[in-house]
């Protein structure tokens, strides 16, 4: 069942109900009030009838007290029979045919009579007979009132379920049109930009569609980390290529000889491309980076590895790699930090020179620096962010990696340059 028919059967129910206990409600509040002012009028009467009978049956004549007691034939009394000392009937007038003595009156099934006697200086001149509707059943005013209350609430019923209804049918197709628009924008939610639409003016849907756009908004920024986490992986991939070409160059150029060293400098490269593919598949089922594998590491052994794999190229480009270092053992995650430093002696390769050189240093940090192009002030304020670059090489990602390694790996990064003189890389781990 749809949310409009539902809301028009609820509507529909609560209209009802509510006219139904209104009607039931006044009924028996209004006959009960209609009652009791009933039977204060016809104590009044009576006793203005006693008042008045008192001298009038003594003074006035009989047409005199018939006129006056005809004014007294007001619901509930209908007749009334006046009869004198010796029980001799003097007048009698009724609600339907008032009539002079001598003259009767049909008795109704409902009525009762309320004997009166009339007393002058204490003496009982005369008996009035009241004749009344049975005060224990419903008047006919009374029953005629409650008929019109109840008659008059059916067709407020009638008319107000009829707007009720027309209220309904708007105030649903509104709310379906609502509920519509943000299924719409629901079925729309990949992560991408989602079509403007009109804020809902109903406080429960304008929360529902808030809460999509935020979902939106946080699958869109999911779908960008995922992108950014492939490019990271990829960029990562190309260092170990690197050397790897470079190595089946030089054994084919007859510059290098194929050695157990060398060797092993390429099976290295290789485990790297088979971590670097087992983090891709890690990332692409889970969107989260793998945490750091920490352990005891000999520093200047595995930088050696690294500077091993860049010897071939350095040589072929002419460009001195020195390594100074002391003998430091430090824990961390051996694989990252070789990322690192793949990435920042790559950058500096790349940007050295023929006949320059690059010197590492290792100590209480790691210092990687050379001779080359250098940057300006500029450029070393957005040399971390993504995707920045400051020459047509690359993909920009390169620094901003390894701040995100060392990052992870609890360190710091810290570049200082000079336009046309190099530039120097810290590693504080």
């Amino acid at each position: 069942m749809t949310i409009r028919r539902q809301w028009l059967l609820i509507l529909g129910f609560i209209v009802l109900l509510t006219l139904f206990l209104n009607t039931v409600i006044l009924f028996f509040s209004v006959q009960k009030d209609f009652n009791e002012a009933l039977l204060e009028e016809y104590d009044i009467h009576v006793e203005q009838i006693s008042s008045y009978l008192n001298r009038a049956m003594l003074q006035s004549s009989n047409d005199q007290i018939q006129i006056v007691l005809e004014g007294h034939l007001t619901d509930p009394i209908i007749g009334l029979k006046l009869y004198d000392g010796n029980s001799k009937l003097v007048v009698a007038v009724d609600s339907n045919a008032p009539t002079m003595m001598g003259r009767g009156h049909m008795m109704r099934t409902s009525q009762e009579v309320e004997t009166i006697s009339i007393r002058s200086g204490g003496v009982v001149i005369g008996y009035l007979n009241v004749i009344r509707e049975n005060l224990n059943s419903s008047w006919f005013d009374t029953n005629r009132f409650s008929s019109l209350i109840v008659s008059n609430a059916w067709k407020s019923f009638v008319l107000v379920l009829f707007v009720a209804m027309l209220i309904g049918i708007f105030i649903s197709k509104y709310t379906s049109k609502q509920l519509k628009e943000t299924a719409e924008i629901a079925q729309r939610i990949d992560g991408e930009d989602v079509v403007d639409f009109q804020k809902s003016s109903i406080l429960e849907i304008s929360k529902i569609q808030e809460s999509l756009m935020s979902l939106n908004q946080k699958l869109k920024l999911k779908t960008k980390a995922r992108k950014r986490l492939i490019d990271e992986i990829t960029h990562q991939s190309k260092t170990p290529l690197a050397i790897i070409s470079s190595h089946i160059e030089g054994y084919r150029d007859g510059v290098i000889e194929i050695s157990d060293e060398h060797l092993e400098v390429v099976q290295n490269q290789v485990n790297n491309l088979t971590r670097i593919l087992t983090h891709l598949n890690h990332i692409i089922e889970s969107d989260v980076k793998p945490t750091p594998n920490l352990e005891s590491v000999e520093l200047k052994a595995l930088v050696e590895k690294v500077i091993l794999g860049f010897k071939t190229q350095f040589q072929m480009k002419s460009i001195g790699l020195k390594l100074i270092a002391e003998d430091i053992e430090i824990k961390t995650d051996p694989y990252l930090l070789s990322q690192v430093l793949y990435n920042v002696i790559s950058n500096a390769y790349y940007h050295t020179k023929e006949g320059g050189r690059v010197i590492v240093t290792i100590s209480d940090i790691i210092t990687v620096a050379d001779d080359g192009d250098g940057m300006s002030s500029e450029v070393l304020e957005h040399i971390f962010d993504p995707f920045y670059k400051y020459n047509s090489e690359g993909d920009g990602l390169g620094l901003y990696i390894c701040q995100e390694i060392i990052k992870q790996l609890g360190g710091d990064i810290e570049v200082t340059s000079v336009l046309g003189q190099g530039t120097e890389i810290r590693i504080i781990l």
